[in-house]
């Protein structure tokens, strides 16, 4: 049985061939509620944390950057002002001599070997801190930066897509689906009305032929002009008027049953469409109904896990090799 140290700073012990046994529950439940924020985690940060949570926080990280930082400006001034010369001046007309500056002697330069030492071991902690400090941010960063499609595919989810809102059958369509005969008895309904109903009515060409032929039986005759140069118009019918007044009713009334007949076929066209036009609009419905709950589960369970990630991240210890933690403890 002997003590181990692994890279993440975990301390345990290992039996001989055996696996990792912790020597206490609360140990063994730090390392587990750890083990997942580490596994996601670039490997360039890990190696600043602990997973056992016996490391500092970023506040005490940062508390003692500043305060080693302190501490080496005094050092450093000796190493900045290093001196191998002692000065001192007098009067030439004589008196006594005073000193103005000492250098070190040879006791005093072996002593910088240590000062050495210690400022170097002192900013290789200070850079330690500042960068695991850093790698914590990062850590906030990158979970803040996470999007849910980023996440879902890490973790073999799918992210719902909204469904298309499909178009219904077309008029054209329906009359499409017509057998041969039916379409042209609709086509050719549809060309007569229009023609006969143009023809007929108002404005027509057969409707104004009438009209005029009522006028001129109410005013036979038309003088235009005076005196020697007067004409005189005079109008006869060309047929009879009452075959004329019998072939309008007949033609109104052909016009009344083609349309009775083309607008049933018309209204059966537009009672299809309006049917397809709901059941289309329903499934949509219904698709983007599930689309929604389906989306608001996932979006709420990513949330749940940047929010635990992000406590996580916070709960971070920063780990120290030993000899920063040497350095740090003398501080």
């Amino acid at each position: 049985m002997d003590l181990t140290i692994d890279n993440f700073g975990w301390t345990g012990v290992r039996i001989s061939n055996g696996p990792q046994v912790h020597k206490t529950y609360k140990e063994m439940k730090e390392v587990m509620k750890n083990e997942s924020i580490m596994n996601n985690m670039k490997e360039c940060y890990k190696v600043f944390f602990a997973t056992d949570g016996k490391g500092i926080t970023s506040t005490a990280a940062n508390h003692a950057a500043n305060k080693a930082k302190e501490m080496l400006k005094h050092k450093q001034s000796m190493l900045d002002n290093i001196k191998f010369i002692n000065t001192s001046v007098s009067l030439l007309s004589g008196g006594e001599e005073k000193a103005l500056s000492t250098g070190i002697s040879t006791n005093d330069l072996m002593q910088y070997h240590n000062i050495l030492d210690e400022i170097g071991k002192t900013n290789a902690m200070i850079a330690w801190l500042r960068e695991a400090i850093k790698a914590k941010d990062a850590v906030f960063s990158d979970i803040r930066n996470t999007t849910l499609e980023y996440w879902a595919e890490k973790n073999g989810k799918v992210v719902p897509t909204p469904p298309e809102r499909t178009i219904g059958i077309t008029s054209s369509e329906v009359i499409g689906s017509w057998d041969e005969n039916k379409r042209a008895r609709y086509y050719a309904l549809d060309a007569y009305t229009s023609l006969l109903g143009k023809w007929i009515h108002p404005k027509g060409a057969f409707y104004e032929a009438k009209k005029d032929m009522d006028d001129k039986i109410a005013n036979p005759r038309k003088i235009e002009g005076s005196g020697r140069d007067a004409v005189i118009y005079t109008y006869e019918m060309s047929l009879l008027s009452t075959d004329v007044d019998i072939e309008y009713k007949n033609l109104a009334e052909t016009l009344r049953r083609k349309e009775a007949e083309y607008n049933k076929m018309k209204a059966e066209i537009d009672k299809t469409v309006d049917e397809d036009n709901i059941r289309v609009t329903n499934k949509y419905n219904q698709e983007y109904d599930a689309y929604r709950k389906a989306y608001a589960s996932l979006r709420a369970e990513f949330d749940a896990w940047k929010a635990t990630e992000e406590m996580k991240a916070k709960e971070l210890k920063i780990r120290m090799p030993e000899s920063v933690k040497e350095t740090y403890d003398t501080i």
